[in-house]
Order: structure tokens, then sequence, then C-alpha cells
């Protein structure tokens, strides 16, 4: 990597990444149980996956089981060896109904932070590289013989050009010839222009991964889901939750609020906090008192959008 005080470094990790995957199911039986209270967090670690959490649905026996073994499957690409050797187990609880009590149909999920800014010349750049990661899917990166499991690092110049990435990702041992570099830098730089220079597992290839190699958990790639290191971020995961949950809801609508209030300014930071079944929040901009904004319209703003896995609303 590039070493400049010129150059900012970001980071970003692929669908296959084992927390990754663990956000993936945890993000998937909350949107089948939309409309209901979730907070779904889950662990895999070798042969064991573990769906733990809340929720208010009631789900027939080997429906969580199914709903796991189709992503494994189909979204991160598992060869049948692998599959055969997964044992998923079903944790799942019926929420608290004191919380249930506490947080009502208006209030917070939950006592937290928040944090949403918006960079002129960085945040779009950083959409663009999100929406690069999620068209690096499984048959695409299958054709090229590299699975999944992948991280990124990329530098960015005060201009927003890319100078350089780094990505490890791995690939299948039984790949003739080994795995085609060339498709892969191609096709990264689609998305950050030819002059980026492109390092491709600079300490070889692998191929034990996802969480056989690494255990993974919900929840462990915040900064990765928010401004992958441009800004502050909370301690609460974004996947898995539904929208009473304010980890979910404020740092979404704080990144909105920054990018309208921006101005002529480069760059726009806002936050907040909340106590669980907090109906208003306080809002700070750039450090100083913006104001109270009812956490309703806060909820409004996210409910009819869709979030997907690399923290892009749509």
């Amino acid at each position: 990597m590039t070493k400049t005080k010129n150059l900012k470094a970001f980071e970003l990790v692929l669908i296959g990444h084992p927390d990754k995957v663990c956000d993936l199911v945890s993000k998937t039986v909350c949107d089948a149980n939309k409309g209901g209270r979730n907070a779904i967090e889950c662990c895999w670690g070798n042969q064991l996956f573990i769906v733990n959490g809340e929720t208010d649905k009631k789900w027939k026996a080997d429906e969580v089981e199914t709903l796991v073994r189709n992503i494994l499957t189909n979204d991160i690409g598992l060869t049948p060896e692998e599959m055969r050797s997964i044992v998923i187990m079903n944790n799942l609880n019926i929420q608290s109904s004191e919380i249930n009590d506490i947080v009502g149909e208006s209030g917070t999920g939950d006592n937290g932070i928040y944090f949403g800014g918006y960079h002129k010349v960085y945040s779009p750049v950083i959409r663009r590289m999100k929406d690069m990661c999620a068209a690096l899917t499984a048959p695409v990166l299958r054709e090229w013989g590299y699975r999944t499991d992948g991280k990124f690092i990329f530098n960015m110049d005060t201009k927003g050009n890319v100078t350089d990435l780094t990505i490890n990702c791995a690939s299948f041992e039984n790949v003739a010839f080994g795995p085609n570099r060339v498709a892969l830098e191609s096709f990264i730089h689609t998305f950050t222009g030819s002059g980026t220079t492109v390092i491709i597992n600079p300490k070889g290839d692998w191929h034990k991964c996802h969480g056989f190699a690494d255990c993974g958990l919900t929840g462990r790639k915040l900064a990765c889901d928010g401004s992958c290191g441009l800004f502050s971020h909370g301690g609460g995961a974004m996947f898995g939750k539904d929208i009473s949950k304010a980890d979910v809801t404020v740092p979404l609508f704080l990144e909105h609020l920054a990018k309208e209030n921006i101005g002529r300014k480069k760059v726009c930071g806002f936050s907040a906090w909340s106590i669980i079944g907090d109906t208003n929040l306080e809002v700070f901009k750039d450090g100083k008192r913006f104001g109270v904004i009812p956490y309703s319209e806060m909820k409004e703003y996210v409910a009819d959008k869709e979030l997907n896995l690399f923290g892009v609303l749509k």
C-alpha cells in the first residue's frame, strides 16, 4: 500500500467474509419477519452456525435452518462437501415483554450514541466502492476461481482518486493455472478507474476460508457498514434489527441530514444519543446543538427504503 500523509485509507469486506455472512443471515431472518420486532445475532465457527436473538415470530422447526442453508449455498457459494459438514442451531427466543412495554410503538429500542456524516469528495467514492463489493457475487467470483471471502484496503487522495487497492481474497484449490487475477483486476478498475494500482493476495493465494478459517459474528464490521472509517460510529450493529432499534435508523437518518445540511462546506457530521424508550432525540451538527427531532420522523425516512448488506440505503 502507498503511504503518504495526503492519502486516507478505507476498509471494506466481501459478502463471504465470516462476519458479513453472519450479518446477511441476521438481516435475512429479520426481513422474513417484516413489521415484527427482531434482534438477531449469529455466530459461525468451524462446522457450527448459531442463530441467536429475540423475535416475535414463531418459526417452524426447520424454517431457520432452510434459510441459512440457502444463503450459505447460493449467496456465499459453499461447496456440497462444506455444506454437509455444517450444523445449524436455532437459538431464537421471544423478545422480552418488558422491553416491548418500554419501547412501545414510537420509542427507541435501546440506549446508544449515533453518528452520520457526508464528505463531498470521499462519500460518493465510498458509495461506489460499496457497489463494487455488492457486485462481486459468488457466481462472478467463481468464474475467475475466487471465493466470496475477501477484504479490501484502499487509499484515496484529496481529489477522490483511489490511488491503490489491496485485496486478500480466497480462491478454490482445484482451479487449473490458478485464479484469474487479470479478470478480477479489470473488474475492480471499472469502479476505481484504470489508474488504480491493484494488489491481489500479496502474501500468496489461500484456500481455507469463511467460518472454517475464522470465526464470524454479527455486527463486527461496523466501520465497513457505515463510512468505512471516515466518521465515528456507535457500538450497535445495523443488521438483524427492526427499525425500532435506533442502531439502524438513527445513523442512516443522520447521514441523510448531513447531506441535506452540508451547504458550501466540504464535510458535515451529525451525532445523537438516546435512552431506551425515547421518542425525541437531541441532535448535534459538527459538535453544536442542532435541535430535537422526533424518532418517528427518523423511522419514517428509513421505513420505505431497502438497506443492503454494505450499509447503503436505497
